[in-house]
């Protein structure tokens, strides 16, 4: 066997379930391995002659730390990554049809874009990485992923379900669509829905659970095979008070919010505002109105705790109506920034507890990084989603490599299987829509790969704001993956969902 790594006794055990069963998730959790895990598997398939090429399909910014990783574990293995401009991904898919390669490595991005050359690409087996790329049935990418039919199968995701059960139902679909069945009889069988059509909660799941692990092969990072060979984790939330002027601006925006709110409800009745983004059509242009007032206002409050200066900056770049009328009617000059202070007495205190300690720093918005990449120069680098493929691939290196490079600041396009174990604190400088975001987050940091033998996970909030309704939310969240994934902590009680009702009452009686 062309593989030269050394797995532990509950990588090999997820390798023997991979070849038995032949199509899988491998819902490890995020930093027990799963990519070294999935080529220890294809180099087996590879020597046996099960197979003679494949296509393993990732998030953009993984694509060359797949490549290093298959270099690094096997010992001759070719590998072909699809990546640049146009004219040369056509001659690299030109190589990929007619040469055999190992492995051709390409992005979601590209399955969409080219997808032409795609499906001429042979291939015996199919991997797709960080598989919540597909939970959702509408999306384009997962219609052509379910279009890579073939014998050997592998989905790759930490965390399966990041706000909802549906969302392994789309991701085993391509997996093997046989398993669950129907989607109305899956929508009956586990899904209690209101009128309208709005999930009131989720009912037996031990029968889902017991379902899914027949095509399921999942460890997590507590297991007792496990957790002796990962740092110890310890999660804190920090509260923070909003200065005069700032607290001020909240009201107001909420206030203004409420009103909004009331309008829509008397209109339109409710919508799920966790939904929103993912709506693709479907309401005249003045519901769509309506909404985007709603959403604009919930986004001013987000940055209200985060810091005025966004608002600013998205009035500067005319993105936000809303913004700029607060700007316009002089509102934002007073305001402090309070989390901005405590973010950055945070991190000098690490750095100077300690010469070796690193950070990550995570924030939904791009312009907190950037305003602490300002503050901190080279002892920082950022990773965005505005970068390609290699500037991501080349920050996170500078990183790894250089002890005198200690803080990684970061929007959510690093969430996603950016191994980063040289670092020991990660700070969650405010926190994203979605569970499975926060987790893949969090688990950066915690990796079988870190030689800390602790690591701390922070998260700032602020003080009665929409922050501390968020964090609520992930936490039942979590607690409804679990439930599916992991068949533990089950139960009738709803999903706690951020609808109109539910927060009209937390912005009611909030204390800001």
């Amino acid at each position: 066997m062309s593989f030269t790594g050394t797995l532990y006794g509950f990588q090999a055990e997820a390798v023997k379930k991979m070849l038995d069963r032949e199509r899988l998730l491998v819902a490890y959790e995020m930093g027990l391995g799963k990519t070294v895990i999935t080529i220890a598997t294809i180099e087996h398939l590879l020597d046996a002659g099960e197979v003679a090429t494949g296509l393993v399909v990732v998030p953009s910014s993984l694509k060359y730390q797949w490549a290093r990783l298959i270099e690094q574990f096997t010992e001759d293995a070719t590998v072909l990554v699809i990546d640049g401009p146009p004219k040369v991904r056509e001659q690299q898919y030109s190589q990929a049809i007619t040469d055999e390669y190992d492995y051709v490595i390409c992005n979601y991005e590209q399955i969409v874009n080219d997808w032409d050359f795609v499906s001429k690409i042979p291939y015996d087996y199919v991997v797709v990485d960080e598989a919540t790329a597909i939970k959702s049935f509408r999306a384009k990418r997962s219609r052509r992923i379910k279009k890579l039919k073939c014998r050997y199968r592998y989905a790759l995701s930490g965390q399966p379900i990041e706000n909802r059960p549906e969302e392994v139902y789309s991701i085993m679909q391509w997996v093997d669509p046989n398993l669950l069945g129907r989607f109305d009889t899956f929508d009956k069988t586990f899904i209690k829905r209101d009128p309208w059509g709005k999930p009131r909660y989720y009912k037996n799941l031990p029968t889902l659970h017991r379902k899914l692990s027949e095509a399921m092969v999942r460890k997590r990072r507590t297991d007792p095979d496990v957790r002796d060979q990962l740092p110890k984790v310890s999660e804190s939330v920090v509260p923070i008070e909003f200065d005069a002027a700032g607290a001020k601006l909240y009201r107001l925006i909420t206030k203004e919010l409420l009103a909004d709110i009331a309008d829509f409800s008397a209109t339109y009745g409710s919508f799920d505002l966790m939904k929103h983004y993912g709506v693709a059509g479907g309401y005249d242009s003045d519901e769509m109105e309506a909404r985007g007032l709603i959403m604009s206002k919930l986004t001013a409050l987000r940055m209200v705790c985060d810091g005025p200066g966004l608002i600013e900056e998205s009035a500067r770049k005319a993105t936000s109506a809303y913004a700029v009328e607060l700007r316009d009617r002089g509102l934002l000059g007073n305001c402090g920034t309070p989390k901005k202070n405590q973010a950055i007495e945070m991190i000098q205190e690490i750095l100077e507890a300690d010469e070796h300690n690193k950070v990550v720093v995570f924030s939904f918005f791009k312009g907190n990084m950037h305003d602490l990449k300002d503050y901190f120069g080279l002892l920082a680098v950022e990773f965005h989603g505005e970068m390609n493929a290699k500037e991501k691939d080349i920050a996170k290196t500078y990183f790894q490599m250089n002890k005198d490079c200690r803080i990684f600041l970061s929007s959510d396009a690093g969430g996603y299987g950016v191994d980063l174990p040289e670092a020991n604190y990660l700070i969650n400088y405010d926190l994203p829509w979605s569970a499975g975001k926060l987790d893949q987050r969090n688990a950066r940091i915690v990796r079988l790969s870190s030689t800390w033998e602790s690591v701390s996970l922070i998260n700032l909030i602020m003080k009665g704001s929409i922050e501390e309704r968020m964090y609520d939310m992930l936490t039942e969240k979590r607690a409804i993956a679990s439930a599916v994934v992991d068949g533990r902590g089950i139960s009738k009680k709803g999903t706690l969902a951020l609808d109109l009702k539910s927060l009209t009452e937390f912005l009611s009686t909030s204390a800001v």
